[in-house]
């Protein structure tokens, strides 16, 4: 049974930690809040067996509040404007074996632009109704609105050793995303990378009494590039990802978490210049789980950037998410 409860928990850290969900509040990918949505509370998963599934449904909102340029400097968002992201995400995970885990998650998107607009590599730009006008979207007013299904992701991944009191716990995970949400077009229609990404790497993870420590490394390897690449506000490139966790149990039902992601990415294309190619930014999240009963989670989260911390050409944001995960 203890063998068991690490490798539950393992297994939540690897679809959380999964660089396509990863990537998402960071500002690639998505659009929307992909880790901080997706990710099950692992509590809920201490008790999973082979065979059991565990459904996850959330709710998240980022607000993006500026951008990094090709120097690294960070500029807010355009005065009076707003850019929203609501995103809605269902996963559904298998646990065929006690080693195994396979899952699929599937989001829609929602956007909310007002006198700004994103574009591709981190850009942030103000727009008013001439603009759009210029760019073929006659509008009366500067506010725009759209989308649709985003990215959806089929993730497996397998435990290689379940660790013990001295060594962590190690398990091998690998990811798909296919591009079935719309990756160019107008701003606001955007929700999805416009390319399919492969992804994989190695997540640990220890706990002592009530701490636990977790992380995650991994590489996204995209096949071809969007088209309209120059305004293509969501694809990565090739790319490293990185997540780092601390949780604290703090009673039976209570748990309190921080973490940092990060990614550094290249895109490889001759349509964009090189100083836009390159991307990256580190992100911070903290999280409160709260398990009324065994077996299911409410999980809520906060994220943000900084502005202060390394970044190039990536946009900025906060996030706000709320979720629940119940074994089935």
């Amino acid at each position: 049974m203890r063998i068991l409860a690490r490798i539950g928990v393992l297994i939540g850290l690897l679809i959380a930690s999964s660089p396509a969900l990863a990537c998402d509040p960071c500002g690639c990918g998505l659009p929307g809040n992909g880790i901080e949505i997706a990710a099950p509370g692992v509590g809920s998963l201490r008790q999973a067996q082979p065979g059991s599934w565990l459904l996850t449904t959330g709710l998240g909102l980022r607000d993006i509040t500026g951008s990094f340029n090709d120097r690294g400097a960070w500029s807010p968002r355009p005065a009076a404007s707003r850019l929203w992201t609501w995103q809605a995400q269902s996963s559904l995970t298998w646990f065929p074996t006690a080693e195994w885990t396979v899952g699929l998650q599937v989001p829609v998107a929602f956007n909310d632009l007002d006198r700004a607009q994103w574009g591709g590599q981190g850009s942030i730009r103000p727009v008013d109704t001439q603009d759009l006008e210029e760019m073929g979207q006659a509008s009366t007013s500067p506010r725009q609105m759209g989308g649709g299904l985003a990215d959806i992701d089929f993730q497996a991944s397998w435990l290689a050793t379940p660790g013990d009191e001295t060594w962590p716990a190690m398990a091998w995970w690998g990811n798909l995303t296919c591009p079935t949400g719309r990756g160019s077009g107008s701003a606001a229609d955007q929700t999805g990378t416009g390319a399919f990404q492969a992804q994989g790497g190695l997540s640990l993870w220890q706990r002592w009494e009530s701490l636990e420590l977790s992380g995650s490394l991994g590489a996204s390897l995209p096949v071809g590039v969007p088209a309209g690449l120059q305004n293509a506000a969501f694809f990565l490139g090739r790319s490293v990802l990185g997540l780092l966790q601390a949780n604290l149990e703090v009673s039976d039902t209570w748990r309190l978490g921080v973490g940092a992601l990060g990614f550094r990415s290249m895109i490889d294309s001759q349509e964009i210049a090189p100083s836009a190619a390159s991307m990256g930014k580190l992100k911070l999240i903290g999280s409160c789980e709260w398990r009324p009963v065994p077996g299911w989670t409410l999980r809520a989260t906060y994220g943000m950037d900084p502005g202060l911390t390394p970044g190039v050409n990536a946009m900025t944001d906060q996030t706000f998410t709320f979720l629940t995960s119940r074994l089935l």
